[in-house]
This record gives structure tokens, C-alpha cells and sequence, in this order.
């Protein structure tokens, strides 16, 4: 099965980014907060940053974000999406670029956001900055509590609408993406792209036959599928 979405390439360079229009304190959005896990001991702290940069800017130019994605202090990044859809889609891009380099988790808050000044979530307030927050914490909570790495890496929090179901599914999809590796992710990224199965194995250099499986096996299609009917 193959699900095209409009995508760039994967070594897209880091653009710098203002604020996009939010609208009023009226007006609910979704605000995403993301940390890097462990950054402080990864081997190379420079080559995690520029790969977690690209994969932002990735995330970013996919999805038509209010506010792009911005990294904000030390490997946490900020976000704001005009819907749920386009916040997952985000979280899921980031996620696939970042394989086998860094595992981050992540905030969703649904909520209104107060712009103070134009300076991106640093000067930004409001229920859904707190919810994105809390969701985070959640997350870290639980990861803490079972001593090891958990499976789990993305929270959702609204006080005004029932995200249980979409915390289920973020729960399955992060279950799902803690067994992709390089490969994987390739063919995934590929597939989103609209490439076809021997396409990718022609450019990664496998049998088409190990893409097929790959895809069936290891989840991918369950992954895409997914995100399609999130999307639909």
C-alpha cells in the first residue's frame, strides 16, 4: 500500500522562521512541545543538533503549520498547528527522520494560545502552551516510573475535547516506530513521498522482495495506513 503525501527531500536545510499568524485568544490550536531524550550524552551533541534542526525543517514544510517548529532551549522544540491531524503528521515526520539518531517524545496541547510579542513560544501564554506541557510530563513520568525506555513517547491533553482515542492511537503508532530502523525508515519516508516499492529498492539498493516484506512485517504499512485515515 503506498500513501503520497507532498514531502521534500530528506536533506533539506535548516530556514529560519518567524511567527505565522495565531489567531486570537478565542480561537483553540494545537500547540506541540518536543525534547530530544538523553541529548547530554549523546557521542555528538553538533551532529544531533543539525540532524534534529533538518529533521524540524522537514516536519515543518510538510504540514502548514501556524508556527513552525522552532528549538527553543538546549534539544526542546516548539510548534503550533492549526488541528490535531497536522500535529500528529508533525510528531510522526520528526519521529522517522530522527531514526536511529535520537529518540524524542513529545507534547500535544489543545487550547488557546496568548501572543505577548512576536517572539515565537517565548513570549507566547495560554491553555494550550500548559496542556502541551502537562502531556510531556505525563510522558517523562511514566518513562521514569518504569525505569527503561517505554514504547510511549507522545502525550495529548485537552480539557475541552475527548483526545482518549487519539491518545490510543499514539500509543500504537509510537509501539509501532520503536521497532523502525534506517531502513525502514527510508521506505517509509518513500512511500509517503508517493515512490513506489522498486523505486525505493532500486535506490537503497535491496530486493524488492525485502522492501515487500519490510513493509508488511515490521508494521509500515500499518504506520501509513494510519496516518492516511488521521489525514482523510
Amino acid at each position: 500500500m503506498t500513501t503520497s503525501t507532498e514531502l521534500p527531500d530528506r536533506d533539506n536545510s535548516w530556514r529560519s522562521t518567524e511567527v505565522s499568524g495565531i489567531p486570537g485568544p478565542d480561537v483553540a490550536v494545537v500547540a506541540v512541545i518536543g525534547d530530544v531524550v538523553g541529548s547530554r550524552s549523546h557521542a555528538d551533541r553538533h551532529a544531533l543538533q543539525v540532524a534534529l534542526r533538518e529533521a524540524l525543517t522537514v516536519a515543518s514544510s510538510s504540514t502548514e503549520p501556524m508556527q513552525p517548529f522552532q528549538m527553543t532551549i538546549g534539544d526542546e522544540f516548539q510548534g503550533v498547528f492549526q488541528s490535531i491531524d497536522d500535529a500528529i503528521h508533525a510528531t510522526f515526520l520528526v519521529q522517522l527522520q530522527l531514526v536511529d539518531t535520537a529518540r524524542v517524545r513529545f507534547g500535544i496541547g489543545v487550547g488557546t494560545i496568548t501572543v505577548l510579542t512576536e517572539r515565537g513560544p517565548f513570549e507566547q501564554d495560554g491553555p494550550a502552551w500548559w496542556r502541551a506541557r502537562a502531556a510531556i510530563e505525563a510522558v517523562q513520568e511514566a518513562e521514569d516510573s518504569y525505569g527503561a525506555p517505554p514504547r510511549w513517547a507522545t502525550g495529548i491533553a485537552s480539557d475541552d475535547q475527548d483526545v482518549g482515542p487519539v491518545q490510543a492511537y499514539l500509543q500504537l503508532r509510537d509501539h509501532l516506530m520503536a521497532d523502525v530502523d534506517a531502513v525502514d525508515a527510508d521506505i517509509l519516508y518513500g512511500l509517503l513521498r508517493g515512490r513506489t516499492q522498486a523505486d525505493i529498492s532500486r535506490s537503497l539498493g535491496l530486493d524488492k522482495g525485502a522492501v515487500s516484506r519490510r513493509v508488511s512485517r515490521h508494521g509500515l504499512s500499518a504506520l501509513l495506513w494510519s496516518l492516511r485515515e488521521f489525514r482523510s
